[in-house]
Parts: C-alpha cells; structure tokens; sequence
C-alpha cells in the first residue's frame, strides 16, 4: 500500500473528485451508478485520510461521507459520521467554524432520522456559532443548510385494512419519523391488539368520525372488499386524500363509492414487505401537488415510486411489476430444481440459485448498459452458457414472458371492469 505523500495526494484526489460529483449531480436523478460513485468515493477518501496525521483532512472527509449518507437517505450512517466528525474537532482545538458546519449537518441527519428535538437542540447551537462568524462564512453556511431543508411535516395517516402491506408502509413511515397520528380500522381483534402494542397506532373495528381528522386514509384491503370498505367509510373521509394500494380497482371507482375525487391509486408490488418494492401510482385530476407528494412520501418508504398520467398504464404495471415477483419466484424455483436434478442437496440448490438471481439482478441494476450487454458478456461461444440459452430460446422463452405478461394484463383490465361494476 502507498504511504505517507501517496497516501495524501489520493486521498485529495478521491475528496476533491467525489465532492466535484456531489455537487455535479446535486439536482440529477440519484441513479446506480452515481448512488455507487458518490459511495465509493467518500469511503476511499476517509480510507485515505484516516491514514495521516492531519486532524483537518480526517474531519473533512467524515463530513463528505455524512453528507453522501444523506443524501443517499441512510440517515443512520449520516449520524454516525458526523458525529465521528464532530469528535475530531472537539479534540483538535475545536474550531468554530467547523464545528457549525457539522452541527448544521448533524441537525439535518437527526431530523430525518425522526429526532426532531434534538435536531431543534443542534440548529439553536449553530445559530449562536454561526452568530460570531464573518458574513461570508455565514453565506456559506446558509447553502449549505439549503442542501437539506427540513422535511415535511409529518402526516396525520388513517389505514383501512391493517394487513402485512400496512404495517410495511407503518413501519417505513415511523422509521422516517413521517408520522403525527396513526390509526387503524382492522376487523380483526388479535390483528388490532398487535398493531397498538407494536406501532403504537389507535385502532378501530370500523370508520368512524375520527377519520375526518387525518390527512390521508390508506385502503389496504383486498380488491372484492373494497366496496364494502368505501361504503362505510363515504361518511366519515372528510378533505382526507385516499390512497388505494388495492390491485384492479379504478380510482374513479373508489371516488364514486367514497363520495370525493381526492384519491391516488397504486400499484406496489411485495417486496414492499421489505422495503424494496417498486409503485406504479396514478392520481385524479382533482389531486393537489401536496396531496400528491403526501402520497409519494407513504408509498416511497417501501421503495421507489413512478407516477403515469393516465390510471389505465396501472393494468400493464400490475401485469409487469405487480404480478413480475412471481414470475421471478417460480425462475428460482426452476434453478433450484435443477440444481437438485444435478445432485446438489435442497438448501445448495436455494443457496447457489437465490445468490445468482440478487447477483445479478443488482449488477444489472448498478449498470448503466442494457441486460442483453450483460448477458453477452457471460456467453462465450460454444460455452455452457450459450448451450443453455440455445435450449431457452429453442423453447422461444423470450415470446412466453411476454404472451404471459400480457394475460397479466388482459385479466388486469378484465378485473378492473368485474370490480367496478354495479
């Protein structure tokens, strides 16, 4: 390993070209690549200067990470580093203008993280330091604070229905400190017990007049009880937005049954449960811009959000990212099976196929190439790879995805119609 003024020209350079990317890519799409560049940089910059003597660098470098950790939204580790940060800075004289810096940081990290006491606490401290600063410095220090203005804030959140995608959504939001008020209308007694001793929500066996005091009411409930859920809530939903995560009902179905035109629906798919799901989400003209990211902030805690203008794209949403879990499910079980066919033990096979589809599905996601790039360069001519896919594409597998995707799709819309009808 290099050492001593090495060690300090690469650990400049990894700083300088990562805080040039941070700033570069400040109002760009946090893509996987730039997620992994900004990542990578800042580690290689701390691995570096950890490495020196000088208390300034190592300080400098553990704020670029708090703030690549912000804004990559993994407040936790945005904490800890600036925290480390400050540490350094206390015992190296504790300089003023440092210390503002990161305390205003820290603030930021905090909030997010849902300790919005603490994060009053810490800006109060800034404020008194940044009161004896110069007036370019203080300039400085206001954009910088603008890179992370305080969130919005948290929502008064109703769910109809507190199944497993409810208490996924719950639990993201409380993570994030999103929520003010939490209640739920759960028919099941058990279900309602769990809810309050594990969220903390209030809950109800039915809709109630409680409900006009929240700012969005989730539906949570299965497709053929909607109807049911809309006609007994009609009375008490108020000005609340209503968020359908029900697979195949219309929004205008749910207006109508609901008596208002505020509602947004969408289409999560269940690795939501884990936090990594993906929502396709359409929303009634009648919808404000604040409703609307309201609804963007519930639902982006199970994972990202892609918005359509037209409701009727959900059909083919469900059909693809909707339905598409299970098709990968049974590919894996596929691989499985044969692992087991060549003689590897059942937990061989689900190890050896569930680590090749992660693999590769997040290669292909932290690649800016095309999958079939990706595939080629796994495929030598003549190999065991190219045997294999000989054999799929002689069983014209491309062609069964996408005739499968498209019977998704067709029930889809046939669902929506049967759903919505009197």
């Amino acid at each position: 390993m290099p050492s001593g003024g090495f060690d300090t020209a690469f650990g400049a350079a990894f700083n300088n070209a990562t805080n040039r990317l941070y700033y570069d890519t400040r109002t760009a799409p946090l893509g996987p690549t730039v997620r992994q560049a900004l990542q990578r940089g800042a580690d290689a910059a701390l691995a570096f200067w950890s490495r020196t003597a000088g208390w300034l660098e190592h300080e400098r470098a553990l704020y670029l990470c708090a703030k690549v950790a912000l804004r990559l939204g993994e407040q936790a580790t945005a904490v800890a580093a600036a925290e480390r940060a400050l540490a350094v800075v206390t015992q190296n004289g504790n300089d003023t203008v440092e210390r503002a810096f990161l305390l205003q940081l820290l603030a930021a990290a905090v909030e997010r993280a849902g300790a919005s006491t603490r994060a009053a606490a810490l800006r109060a401290e800034t404020d008194a330091l940044a009161a004896g600063l110069d007036a370019d410095t203080r300039q400085l220090l206001a954009q910088d604070a603008s890179e992370f203005p305080p969130p919005p804030p948290a929502a008064r959140v109703a769910f109809i229905g507190g199944g497993n995608l409810a208490t996924a959504l719950i639990g993201g939001l409380q993570r994030e400190g999103a929520l003010s008020a939490l209640h739920v209308v759960e028919v099941d007694a058990a279900r309602r017990a769990m809810l309050e001793r594990e969220f903390g929500a209030t809950t109800a066996a039915a809709p109630d007049a409680s409900l006009a005091a929240f700012d969005v009411i989730v539906l949570a409930v299965k497709p053929q009880q909607m109807r049911e859920a809309c006609t007994a809530l009609r009375a008490h939903a108020g000005a609340a937005l209503l968020l359908s995560v029900a697979a195949g009902i219309r929004a205008t179905e749910i207006a109508r049954w609901c008596g208002t035109d505020c509602v947004v629906r969408a289409m999560p798919n269940t690795p939501a449960l884990i936090g990594q799901g993906i929502s396709g989400v359409a929303a009634l003209p009648a919808v404000s811009t604040a409703q609307r990211q309201l609804a963007e902030r519930i639902l982006g805690s199970a994972g990202p959000v892609l918005w359509f203008d037209d409701e009727a794209q959900l059909d083919p949403v469900t059909a693809v990212s909707g339905s598409g879990p299970a098709y990968v499910f049974r590919f894996i079980e596929a691989l499985q099976d044969a692992g087991r066919a060549l003689g590897f033990t059942d937990a061989q096979s689900r190890q050896l196929a569930l680590a090749t589809f992660t693999g590769a599905a997040q290669l292909a996601a932290q690649s800016d190439e095309p999958v079939s790039v990706l595939r080629e360069r796994v495929t030598s001519k003549g190999g065991t790879t190219a045997a294999a896919l000989a054999v799929m594409e002689d069983a014209g597998i491309g062609g069964l995805i996408v005739a499968a995707v498209k019977a998704a799709n067709a029930r889809a819309v046939e669902m929506g119609q049967a759903f919505g009808a009197d």
